[in-house]
């Protein structure tokens, strides 16, 4: 059932189109079959298994907990949810999905060899790249700044996961900068988070169940979480994002 299932999934996301104002992105509802969704939710990790962000050193203004979906993490679990979360982890990371995002992308991603892209994905690319996946529940009135990305990111994708609407402010923002020379006084640095006074704001995708918002990032990919009074909701994502190994 689950493999069927990702490979809906895997289709479902190829037939989006990508929106290219202000920088390359998309949106998609209903992202997941209703039935995977829910086993999303019926597989969740104890809360005692995720990690606090700020004592893990990353940058972020509010608490989020993370649960790496790495193998060592993964290991940790009971016997069923072990088994379903290795499927999700060998999916994120699988090279039919990633070839597939890099083709749907590869308009906006200066270093692509354009004509054989999976080619040049499984014989030079996927010896260079990383992944980051994880589950995350953000808590405490969750909000970013907005902010373009560590530059090591190729794409990323965060799945929606609530169980209702009743957080739909709370979907990621996107941005333009009133300053047109922003994305160069600040090209390639370590991320920065920038005040919102200093941008537009373009569009809020709104956080709803089993919906996934997805971009390339660039140097004037800007985006972030608008602040909201709804300051006792948590957030519940799944975030896959590919980079570039870190050489130094």
């Amino acid at each position: 059932m689950i493999n069927n299932s990702l490979n809906i999934t895997t289709r479902n996301i190829e037939q989006k189109i990508v929106t290219n104002d202000p920088f390359s992105h998309f949106y998609i509802n209903n992202v997941f079959p209703e039935e995977l969704f829910e086993s999303l939710h019926d597989n969740w990790p104890e809360i005692n298994l995720f990690e606090n962000g700020k004592q893990l050193g990353i940058n972020i203004e509010a608490e989020r907990f993370y649960f790496k979906l790495s193998k060592e993490n993964i290991k940790n679990l009971s016997g069923e949810k072990r088994f379903f979360w290795e499927k999700i982890e060998k999916w994120l990371t699988c090279d039919e999905l990633v070839i597939m995002l890099l083709n749907k992308y590869k308009k906006d991603i200066d270093f692509l060899k354009k004509n054989n892209i999976e080619d040049y994905y499984r014989n030079n690319l996927k010896t260079k790249v990383t992944f980051n996946t994880s589950l995350v529940m953000d808590v405490g009135g969750y909000e970013l700044k907005p902010h373009a990305d560590d530059p090591r990111v190729i794409l990323n994708l965060l799945f929606y996961l609530p169980y209702d609407e009743l957080g739909k402010e709370l979907g990621t923002s996107i941005y333009t900068s009133k300053d047109k020379d922003l994305s160069k006084k600040y090209e390639n640095q370590e991320v920065a988070r920038f005040p919102r006074d200093w941008f537009n704001l373009v569009k809020t995708f709104p956080y709803k169940p089993n919906s996934l918002f997805s971009f390339v990032r660039s140097n004037e990919s800007f985006h972030g979480v608008e602040s909201s009074e709804n300051k006792s909701y948590t957030r519940r994502l799944m975030l896959l994002s590919l980079m570039l190994e870190n050489k130094s």
